[in-house]
């Protein structure tokens, strides 16, 4: 019955027109509802199917596939045969194919970390009053720190002859000695801090300890001013002399600092600069700064190459000779070890250990280097500077290595010695005695301190001045 009809039948002909249609409407549902799930769950199963490595052949033919193992076979296609399957198919979540392998990467470099910096200081030229030249602190410029170093800054000096030794470095700050003014510069940046005139020309390197800084001038005097300020704390009577004189540099140690010059050895208070004595025998000449050995002052002097003594030892406290020794040379400075001292004396200028307070010698080494620039000393290990460089075992006189060079002296630090010959800035390995230049125009021994690099340039340039190296 169609709806027109239906609708001429009256109310009960378009209630049963309405039965029929839903009844036909209903059984459509029933039979394309499970075909649909069918299908769609046929193309979602096929949609996640792995494909085979290779196509099928045909039965039969040559090469055809055969039955493998499971890993080589593409999964079997099962299409479901319910309704509820189809429905179950179509909820379940859709299989991928499985991600292929990340490639190799390379993990990357290392950043380089900053090195190390151990805070210390250089406190006077030879770095102790013992002149060991070694700064068993210092960290940071180790041999694989060398590329990276490079100046960072440079001041010139009012003086035109280069500064032959290292300056004073102490807390942060730079002292020096330059002609007739001392100053205080900031270590980082080369700014000049303070800058006090003294009296008379100041030759040497000044000494800082306890908060002074103790420097030797023309006349023989010694001043000492504040190391935060600058000002004069006090100054000495000139020394006589028998020549007007730039006292050699002086050294600073328990309490008291003491002052070579042409004529005398003098021992003066820290604190009060009250002069407590002089050693001033016939003919003595210091031979460069002396060494403190506990409570014993060493020093070189002398008339050499005659039979006068050239090596005095004497009472720290009260300046009493203690002993002395004759040879026909003494070379460079004495050098304290342990409770002992070392120097270069004698024909071939020998390395000689001797007993700093009774002065009996306990060993002698031959060294075949007659031209020598200076003594350094770490732990056992003495480096010998001159025409040759050389490492020595004090404690079995062997010979670790031996190189050719040119330098007078090295200062030691971060397993390098740091030495300054023919212009050439140059660090040398303890352990091998490689040598690595670093730098071109240096004039004097280096202080290390702090991570950085102070030094005296102007080799053959005709001016002066310092300069700091860093990484």
């Amino acid at each position: 019955m169609t709806r027109t009809d239906a609708a001429e039948a009256g109310p009960e002909g378009e209630l049963v027109a309405t039965a029929r249609h839903r009844d036909w409407r209903r059984a459509v549902s029933f039979v394309l509802i499970p075909v649909l799930a069918l299908v769609l769950a046929g193309l979602v199963a096929s949609r996640g199917r792995a494909p085979r490595s290779a196509p099928l052949r045909a039965s039969g033919s040559e090469g055809a596939d055969q039955p493998g193992s499971p890993d080589t076979m593409a999964p079997t296609y099962k299409p479901p045969h319910t309704y509820s399957e189809a429905v179950k198919a179509m909820y379940q979540p859709r299989a991928t194919a499985p991600a292929a392998p990340a490639p190799p990467t390379t993990p990357p470099a290392p950043k380089s970390r900053p090195h190390r910096v151990c805070p210390s200081s250089w406190p006077q030229a030879g770095f102790d009053a013992g002149q060991s030249h070694f700064n068993p602190v210092e960290c940071t410029l180790t041999v694989d720190a060398l590329d990276e170093l490079h100046e960072r800054w440079s001041v010139t000096l009012q003086r035109t002859s280069p500064l032959g030794e290292p300056p004073a470095i102490v807390n942060g700050r730079v002292y020096l000695a330059d002609l007739a003014w001392v100053s205080a510069l900031d270590a980082a940046s080369g700014r000049p801090i303070w800058k006090t005139t003294v009296a008379s020309a100041a030759a040497f390197s000044p000494a800082v300890d306890g908060g002074r800084v103790f420097v030797a001038g023309e006349g023989n005097a010694l001043y000492a001013l504040d190391a935060g300020s600058g000002r004069l704390l006090w100054q000495s009577a000139p020394i006589p002399s028998r020549v007007a004189y730039l006292g050699h540099r002086v050294i600073a140690g328990g309490g008291r600092v003491y002052m070579a010059t042409a004529s005398a050895l003098s021992a003066f208070d820290e604190g009060s600069g009250q002069h407590l004595w002089d050693f001033a025998p016939n003919r003595f000449d210091a031979a460069g700064p002396p060494a403190l050995v506990g409570g014993t002052v060493v020093i070189a002097g002398g008339s050499q190459g005659d039979d006068t003594p050239d090596l005095f030892a004497l009472d720290a406290g009260t300046g009493a000779l203690l002993w002395s020794k004759t040879y026909t040379y003494v070379l460079g400075p004495p050098i304290a070890f342990g409770d002992k001292v070392v120097f270069l004396g004698g024909v071939g200028s020998n390395v000689v250990v001797a007993n700093a307070r009774d002065g009996v010698i306990e060993k002698t080494i031959p060294n075949p280097d007659p031209y020598l620039g200076g003594l350094s000393l770490t732990g056992n290990t003495l480096l010998i500077f001159g025409n040759m460089r050389r490492a020595l075992d004090l404690s079995t006189g062997r010979t670790l290595w031996m190189t050719w060079s040119s330098g007078g002296g090295a200062s030691i630090a971060a397993g390098m010695a740091w030495m300054c010959g023919a212009g050439s800035l140059t660090a040398v390995e303890l352990g091998s005695g490689n040598g690595h230049v670093v730098a071109q125009g240096c004039a004097g021994l280096p202080a290390v301190s702090g991570g950085s690099l102070y030094v005296g340039m102007g080799y053959g340039v005709g001016h002066a001045s310092l300069a700091a190296f860093s990484l």
